[in-house]
């Protein structure tokens, strides 16, 4: 029998000496004989239970461990057992952490705010089901909802214990989401509704012809949504006939006025761009990214069904062509001439925007004009993003065509591609006292702000506008809510 002395097997084991002597102290790998002078001296299986070991302690397996596998008390399957489990709780907790640290990282929050985050990552799942099961039964409490309706929409969130870092980061922003008061009330109001409708007979039909209808959406609005339709041109309108008549079909009514007002409020709910997060959120949670998300298909139907449609006459509402842009200018200095009339002469000599301006809203997208049966532009609508709205940088309408609706249907155009994009609001910034400004869009569904609900990008249009010199006449920010 061969046998080395603890410096060769320290070599042929690639241990330090003063592990293998440690390990040997511990009657791990005890010697099998020593030399006259007694140096210890091993068998190939001490170079056995090395290795065995080394790959152990790799494995984090611990030394007490350890010996009870080298005796015998513990086999080897059993101790990798227990301890893949013991590493896949490590490994979930590393999870949750790395979840944490990211979600905070891109959203940024104070210590307060980091410690709400990290409890909210580590509720066992019965405090998860609870914390959305809340939300349900105070959203239903007191009404007489449909028998099984409050169950349809209590999608629990199941969690998986393997959750990765992306599906826990969606826990925590949905937990944030269910604790929001607006959002909680939006819930509510819903049900108010469905309960609302109970009441009246306007919600017949049964629940699987509701779910087609809602498929309906998915299939045509979106189809039509995808390949890049807009929801207010006269194209949209035969989809959004349609769909209307799958509704009314399903919930059993006539396709009249005061249905189509009734299946509007019902889309304008669905189309809550919290009820989309919510619903995404919440396939992210239980592992369903394949689940398409409803809401864009919902408000492009919404922004159809209430789009203009009209042409006021031989009117209609387009994109403006590059050829077209001197002509805004020319409507433009049309237009303000009424200022004149009016004592304010300044205004009425204004420059309209250079060419490159109106370029730029072209090529954005952003910039529309209404044309008369010649398909020459006679009035036109151009606009931006202000903190997340659409705002009506400038709206005019040459005096040939005015009093015909004309600039209201330009407005109710940009609403209408502004629904279908999700966005909540339109803004603008106009003339308190003028009659065509803001008594007109107040007409329109605009309403004045106060100075506390200013956005911080209408403050800087309001300085710009201040420094323009359009201060000296009384001026006012204002909003149509979609």
């Amino acid at each position: 029998m061969s046998l080395r002395t603890i410096g060769q097997v320290a070599r042929l084991s690639g241990l330090p000496v003063p592990t293998v002597r440690f390990y040997s102290d511990a009657g791990l790998v005890p010697p099998v004989d020593r030399t006259p002078g007694g140096y210890r001296l091993y068998d190939e299986e001490a170079l056995s239970r090395l290795e065995l070991i080394r790959t152990l302690r790799d494995l984090g397996v611990d030394l007490a461990t350890i010996t009870r596998v080298l005796t015998g008390a513990r086999t080897l399957a059993e101790v990798a057992r227990r301890q893949a489990e013991a590493l896949e709780t490590q490994i979930q907790t590393l999870r949750v952490r790395q979840a944490v640290l990211a979600y905070v990282a891109a959203r940024g929050t104070d210590a307060a705010g980091l410690a709400r985050v990290n409890r909210l990552a580590r509720l066992s799942d019965e405090q998860r089901r609870v914390l959305v099961s809340d939300l349900i039964d105070e959203a239903a409490g007191g009404l007489d909802l449909e028998p099984g309706f409050a169950a349809r929409v209590r999608l629990l969130p199941g969690l998986p214990a393997e959750a990765a870092p992306e599906q826990i980061e969606a826990w925590i922003e949905l937990a944030h989401l269910v604790g929001d008061a607006g959002f909680r009330a939006g819930v509510r109001r819903a049900f108010e509704r469905h309960a609302a409708d109970r009441a009246s007979g306007a919600d017949r039909g049964d629940p699987e012809s509701w779910r087609r209808a809602e498929n309906a959406v998915l299939k045509l609005a979106g189809a039509a949504r995808d390949r890049g339709l807009s929801p207010v041109s006269a194209e949209a309108r035969p989809v959004a006939e349609e769909l209307a008549a799958v509704f009314a079909a399903a919930h059993r009514r006539e396709d009249d006025a005061e249905f189509r007002a009734w299946l509007t409020g019902r889309i304008r709910v669905g189309a809550d761009p919290d009820v989309s997060r919510y619903w995404r959120l919440l396939a992210l949670v239980n592992g369903e990214e394949g689940r398409p998300d409803p809401v864009p298909a919902a408000r492009w139907f919404l922004a159809a069904l209430t789009g203009p449609w009209r042409d006021n006459g031989a009117m209609r509402i387009r994109a403006v062509r590059d050829d077209e842009l001197p002509i805004l200018r020319d409507i433009e200095w049309a237009a303000g001439e009424s200022f004149r009339a009016i004592g304010m002469p300044e205004i009425a000599d204004d420059e309209p925007f250079p060419l490159d301006v109106l370029a730029g809203y072209r090529r954005a997208g952003r910039a529309w004009v209404a044309v008369s049966d010649s398909d020459r532009p006679v009035a036109y609508l151009v606009a931006d993003l202000v903190d997340g709205n659409l705002h009506v940088e400038q709206v005019s309408v040459h005096p040939d065509s005015a009093r015909r609706g004309v600039g209201r249907s330009l407005l109710d155009h940009l609403a209408g591609l502004a629904t279908a994009d999700g966005i909540a609001a339109l803004t603008l910034t106009t003339f308190t006292e003028v009659p065509w400004n803001a008594p007109y869009y107040e007409r329109c569904g605009f309403r004045c702000l106060d100075e506390a609900e200013l956005t911080p990008g209408l403050r800087e249009l309001r300085d710009r506008e201040a420094a323009h010199g359009l201060h000296r006449w009384p001026r006012v920010c204002m909003r149509r809510d979609l």
